[in-house]
């Protein structure tokens, strides 16, 4: 590390520690705080982006509005650093965006009991629990603390893992059954009775170092040839959020991920984001990770504008919408969906703890729009509720 960084290094930690002392003074105190804290979020907003100069402030009057408004619904008082970001991105001064701290802090743990997340909502093992078969990928096998199950969930030896590996010749996917971001996702290849982990043998004996103590193999889905066209090594999944407001589900935004580069994930820092409108529509500019407009994919050079739609979008809203009704323990979820060579909807993975600030810069909205106001007043309560059980229970 050069002089120069280990100075921006240390001075990056004095003022994290700084505002971690001031979160905890006098609230004059930290009103007075608030150019420091805004520095402090701008300083680790910048991974985010390619072009720095959406990280910039916007008018006092714009602040005291976003203050205003969060202190009002929710009773907090809020860092306005994120909300300049969204001003400067989108072009729209709207103070219902969500800032991650916001998001983390004070709304998601009331939607989504942090005590049921894990395992059953970390570990793609699960999901064939709480989500109907038929609407995922064929499972080959599953790998559960080093033991080897089928896909119904059957105890079976490793040996009889690798046979039903090569008991045909469709390619399969490995993925680590805790896995973030597609890390870990792999190709598996099957000529006869030799299987191919990125593009090199692997024998039954080998197959444990490759699967770990938790994995997932499952065929690979074929996906439409519209999308396929995009990036054919990757299969490309739409995000689709959906909320539960008063036992009633519906459908939030949505955005459709691209991979790149050849990976075999859509998620990785190679691939793009578009945008969906409600109708299933492509909004026009597609971002690259660093959040930079592009017109062509890096990789295969597709024109992005030749995508208008995406194939049986109101299909894949009804399944996530209906799935969701039937996990009780979820009130928000982020749902990833293939749409299939025959274009029929498939669920890759369901997400209870997914990312909001990327995906509102994306769809340029806030994530709840008008439904904003109620989830907040709903975290609160809940909140509120949580706070007045806590102080029973030391009585007792």
């Amino acid at each position: 590390m050069t002089k120069k960084n280990r100075s921006l290094n240390l001075k990056n930690i004095v003022i994290s520690n700084a505002v971690r002392v001031l979160r905890k003074s006098p609230e004059i105190v930290q009103e007075k705080a608030v150019p420091l804290e805004i520095k402090y979020q701008f300083k680790k907003a910048e991974r985010y982006f390619q072009d720095q100069s959406v990280i910039k402030k916007r008018s006092s009057e714009f602040q005291n509005e976003v203050k205003a408004f969060w202190k009002k619904h929710l009773g907090i008082r809020i860092n306005p650093a994120w909300h300049f970001i969204y001003a400067n991105f989108t072009g729209k001064e709207d103070v219902r965006f969500l800032s991650k701290r916001v998001w983390l802090d004070h709304i998601h743990d009331t939607l989504n009991d942090p005590s049921y997340l894990s395992p059953v909502f970390r570990d793609k093992n699960f999901t064939d629990f709480i989500i109907d078969k038929k609407y995922l990928p064929k499972t080959v096998f599953k790998v559960v603390r080093g033991r080897f199950y089928d896909d119904e969930n059957s105890a079976i030896d490793q040996k009889k893992a690798f046979l039903r590996l090569h008991s045909d010749e469709e390619d399969k996917i490995l993925k680590p059954s805790k896995g973030l971001k597609g890390i870990g996702v792999r190709k598996l290849e099957v000529q006869g009775k030799t299987v191919y982990l990125d593009e090199k043998e692997i024998t039954a004996d080998q197959l444990m170092d490759f699967t770990g103590e938790d994995a997932i193999v499952q065929y690979r889905v074929k996906q439409h040839s519209s999308l396929d066209e995009v990036h054919a090594s990757s299969l490309n999944t739409v995000r689709i959020y959906t909320i539960r407001l008063q036992n009633k589900i519906h459908n939030l935004s949505s955005v459709m991920k691209f991979g790149g580069n050849g990976d075999t994930a859509d998620n990785t820092n190679n691939g793009y984001l578009r945008g969906v409108n409600e109708d299933g529509s492509l909004r026009a500019i597609i971002y690259d990770r660093k959040l930079s407009p592009v017109e062509r994919h890096g990789t295969t050079g597709f024109d992005f504008q030749k995508l208008k739609n995406i194939p049986a979008f109101e299909e894949a809203l009804l399944l996530c919408k209906k799935s969701h009704e039937k996990i009780l323990h979820l009130d928000f979820a982020g749902w990833d969906v293939a749409i299939t060579k025959e274009g029929k909807p498939l669920i890759i993975e369901v997400n209870s703890n997914p990312t909001v600030e990327v995906f509102q810069l994306i769809n340029q909205r806030p994530m709840f729009e008008d439904f904003t106001e109620e989830v907040i007043h709903f975290a609160r309560d809940r909140d509120a509720l949580s706070r007045q059980r806590s102080s029973f229970s030391v009585l007792k």
